[in-house]
């Protein structure tokens, strides 16, 4: 499981902000409830499992996805911010590898042309070892 997040100008390397009404980790999901305790997201929670950080295809950012870590989380009235450490080791995949995989990873209508930030309930390393050579890095990160 890793989180996915899409944003149109893309991802700083060390944090960003998200629209809350784009926030799509529902308690009512049963991947999205392994995210909250006693009726409230938990950040701790969301910090256990990596995230991929994605320019919206067409976006004004790099066509790249990065993986990074979650470090800290902050929900306001309107917004969602997130600080996260980019892990530079694992290579980026390319929008356009990424989009090959959008069923797998049921992004659904919008695929990656939609900011959002979602949970992406497949195995990451399954996924990023048919989607890039360096796989056995991955492994020491993720297992």
């Amino acid at each position: 499981m890793f989180h996915l997040l899409i944003a149109f100008q893309g991802w700083p390397d060390s944090g960003g902000t998200l629209s809350r009404s784009r926030f799509y980790i529902s308690e009512n999901d049963p991947v999205g409830s392994k995210f909250y305790s006693n009726g409230q997201l938990n950040p701790e929670k969301l910090k256990q499992y990596p995230a991929l950080l994605v320019t919206e295809t067409g976006g004004n950012g790099p066509q790249f996805a990065k993986v990074a870590y979650i470090i800290n989380v902050t929900f306001g009235y309107s917004e969602v911010s997130i600080q996260y450490a980019v892990d530079n080791s694992i290579l980026p995949i390319s929008n356009v590898e990424l989009e090959g995989y959008s069923v797998e990873l049921r992004l659904g209508r919008f695929g990656l042309s939609h900011t959002c930030w979602t949970v992406c309930n497949v195995t990451y390393i399954s996924f990023y070892y048919r989607t890039n050579k360096k796989g056995l890095l991955v492994q020491r990160y993720f297992l």
